[in-house]
């Protein structure tokens, strides 16, 4: 598709995000849709949450805007409808709580209307010769994957910028993986409503995405690589994962660690290692410059793997966001360790 229609699509789609974001922020603070600090909370002001309403608002423009321009490039009907569900479910959630288990229930009810669409993984998302077909268990690895980053995505979604910047980076790399016209112009126009939303979700942040918008970008995003040609999809997906690594490591390595340690999984808390180094650092903006430059700089050599089509860079790549993010972990996780050992020797 023409860079120029593209462009023009992300350039809608931020003018209008950004308009809509400053304008939701006033009137969900009137209505006191708020998301109030409590003693697991990363941010100290009550803060209107439910923006990700502007981030959909500002896709559907540049998504609409390029559907009168090329006459029909607009992905099918099953896929919107599987982002809206998602969306109005988050929305629920926002406005009034929903429990685990509806919201899983949607999730995979829209992930089935993916898979309606023939968009599965029946390979392992792994460079080759890894890359092995999974046979009648391409359903189940197709909603591990929707389903897993939706939620993950969800819940680093914690710190002001952090779920912006990512779904930025996601949605730009998503238009390299040639995914077809439709799907395409979608991510140009996701990624730049998601930048027009970052104007006023960046530390000291306005408003916040909300589980409308954490759930619906993450769904989204999971999408976009399954849209690759079915013999490059494997590839697709493994390159999506890595420029959401740090979302995705964070996160399971956290969901891992509590299950271990007998925790509730779904209940609020600040254990993830982007949520403690903004308590070492201060600051949520240093957070996610760090962290946002590793990932930018990871997806983009993955980017430059997956169109050269050579396993041996993809390993590396992988090699790489492994070596990152233990980087990662040990740099948050043994200044925690020395800053308690220091609390119990003053003690």
């Amino acid at each position: 598709m023409n860079a120029w229609v593209l462009s023009g699509a992300a350039l809608a789609s931020f003018l209008t995000a950004a308009v809509a974001a400053g304008w939701l922020a006033r009137w969900l603070l009137r209505r006191g849709v708020l998301d109030v600090p409590g003693a697991r909370s990363s941010h100290s002001t009550p803060t209107p949450r439910g923006g990700g309403i502007a981030v959909l608002c500002g896709a559907a423009v540049g998504v609409g805007g390029m559907h009168l321009l090329t006459g029909g490039t607009t992905p099918g009907l099953p896929l919107l409808a599987a982002v809206g569900l998602i969306a109005l479910a988050g929305l629920a959630d926002d406005v009034q709580g929903l429990s685990p288990w509806v919201r899983l229930l949607v999730q995979t009810a829209s992930a089935v209307l993916v898979m309606w669409q023939g968009l599965l993984l029946e390979k392992l998302p792994l460079p080759a010769p890894l890359d092995l077909p999974v046979g009648p268990l391409a359903p189940l690895l197709t909603w591990l994957w929707l389903v897993g980053v939706t939620n993950l995505f969800n819940f680093l979604d914690g710190i002001d910028g952090y779920a912006g910047w990512q779904a930025t980076l996601g949605s730009a790399g998503a238009i390299f993986l040639g995914l077809g016209p439709a799907m395409s112009a979608a991510a140009a126009a996701m990624g730049g409503a998601a930048a027009g939303f970052l104007l006023r979700n960046w530390h000291p942040a306005r408003i916040f995405l909300g589980d409308v918008g954490s759930t619906a970008l993450g769904f989204f995003l999971a999408v976009c690589p399954l849209a690759a040609p079915a013999e490059l999809r494997p590839q697709a997906v493994f390159t999506m994962a890595m420029l959401l690594w740090f979302f995705l490591s964070d996160g399971a390595y956290t969901l891992l660690k509590r299950l271990v340690q007998g925790e509730r999984i779904w209940t609020p808390h600040r254990s993830h290692l982007y949520q403690q180094l903004a308590r070492k650092l201060g600051r949520h903006d240093s957070v996610v410059e760090r962290v946002g430059a590793a990932g930018t700089l990871l997806g983009a050599t993955a980017l430059g793997a997956y169109l050269t089509h050579d396993a041996r860079w993809q390993w590396a790549v992988m090699g790489a966001a492994v070596a990152g993010f233990l980087a990662y972990r040990r740099l948050v996780e043994r200044g925690q360790s020395l800053h308690a050992a220091a609390e119990r020797h003053a003690g």
